[in-house]
This record gives C-alpha cells, structure tokens and sequence, in this order.
C-alpha cells in the first residue's frame, strides 16, 4: 500500500526544471531528489503545455449559505449566544428555506 506524499514545492518544482535544462534525466532527477520518475516527468510536461509550474485551486465543496445569510446567522447568534445549534438549523430552515 502506497502513502500519499505532499506536494512538492515550487522550490522543488524549480530546481526539477533546472536539472532538465542541464540534460539531466527523469531517472537522475527522480533519485536525486527522492521522487518518482513520474512526477518529474509530469511537472516537465505540465511547464511545457501550461507554461507555469503552480498547483492549480482545488474546487472543493460548494457552500450552503451565501455570504449575506451567513452575516444574517451570525447577527442572530450575537443577539442571542445561548442560541442551540438545532436551533440556528431551524432558523437557517425557517428563513432561507435550506438545510444545514
């Protein structure tokens, strides 16, 4: 079973383009800087079709609540801090007609 490692930085990601730039290759790099061979070559491919070497935004998950009813939620709190959070989900029900 493989463990999930961390991205690898933009320093590292620099220094991964400079040893390419010097005709080193994706096996040497790879064990000089203790990665697999894959992800030199694709953070190589990716500089060269994208032009840029920065990770791209992860989506996520949307949120239920726009901005302005997040605000109208924490003024009600404000008022009332006692305030149970089956409470507040009922609130949230009652006014904006969703569940939370």
């Amino acid at each position: 079973m493989s463990t999930k490692k961390s991205e690898t930085s933009k320093c590292e990601r620099e220094l991964i383009l400079k040893l390419h730039n010097e005709s080193k290759s994706y096996l040497e790099i790879a064990k000089l800087l203790n990665q697999s061979k894959f992800t030199i070559y694709y953070i190589i491919k990716k500089s060269k079709t994208e032009g840029n070497i920065t990770n791209k935004k992860r989506t996520g998950r949307p949120k239920k609540l726009t901005p302005r009813e997040e605000k109208m939620i924490i003024r009600e709190i404000k008022k009332n801090p006692s305030t149970s959070a089956p409470k507040v989900a009922a609130i949230v029900a009652n006014s904006f007609g969703k569940d939370v």
